[in-house]
């Protein structure tokens, strides 16, 4: 620890109190608690720009150099996956651009939302015409993909139908964070607390931010 310059004597910004400040340092405050409150209290210089993105006005220290300026991190990435996506991605050794099997069939279920044999509109799944394993080429075309029900899935597929019928018994539950009611199976009664991941993140997010402010209270009683 530098040792105290006993021939200069300086006064706190903050609480005007006098002191002896350090050698090699500016001296503008006699304490910690002063430095930190006073800090605070400073008005940093801005600067007024328009986000690359979306074009939003966006207020940011004066020290932001970066030539491409952005309000969010999100807008940044966007930008950034537009650029440097397939072959102008530095770290490019080829590739497909064709979406997966699960993607396409997600996809066509959002828009065909009955069985297209019965008509049936409950407990719908995506069945292939010609078999996975048989042509896995054509696993993700859309003209080998059908939705169907459990039922008539059953039927294609005999040797797999009692896995593919077996009805699972399911228990609703409050969810802990948007308070919701929700089902879940009997595995997963006592371990799963929330409906969904948003509701998790969102939860976590909250804890988070309770800890940093009894962390900030702590500090400052100090």
């Amino acid at each position: 620890m530098p040792a105290r310059d006993l021939s200069k004597t300086h006064y706190c910004e903050l609480c005007k109190k006098p002191f002896h400040p350090f050698k090699g340092r500016p001296g503008l405050f006699c304490s910690g608690i002063c430095q930190k409150k006073g800090h605070k209290r400073r008005t940093l210089k801005t600067i007024e720009f328009d986000c690359q993105c979306c074009g939003k006005k966006t207020i940011h220290p004066i020290h932001w150099k970066s030539p491409h300026k952005f309000c969010s991190i999100q807008c940044m990435a966007n930008i950034r996956g537009e650029k440097m996506a397939g072959e102008n991605h530095p770290k490019w050794k080829g590739g497909s651009n064709r979406l997966g099997s699960g993607t396409i069939c997600k996809r066509i279920k959002e828009k065909i939302k009955e069985c297209q044999r019965c008509g049936s509109k409950d407990s719908l799944q995506t069945h292939h015409k010609i078999p996975v394993c048989e042509r896995p080429d054509l696993a993700a075309s859309p003209e080998n993909i059908e939705i169907i029900c459990v039922e008539c899935h059953a039927k294609e597929h005999p040797k797999f139908a009692g896995m593919l019928l077996k009805k699972k018994t399911r228990f609703a539950k409050k969810c802990l964070g948007c308070e919701e009611e929700y089902l879940v199976t009997k595995a997963k009664f006592d371990k799963q607390k929330f409906c969904s991941i948003k509701c998790s993140v969102k939860n976590a997010k909250q804890v988070q931010m309770r800890k940093h402010e009894v962390k900030k209270r702590i500090r400052y009683q100090a």
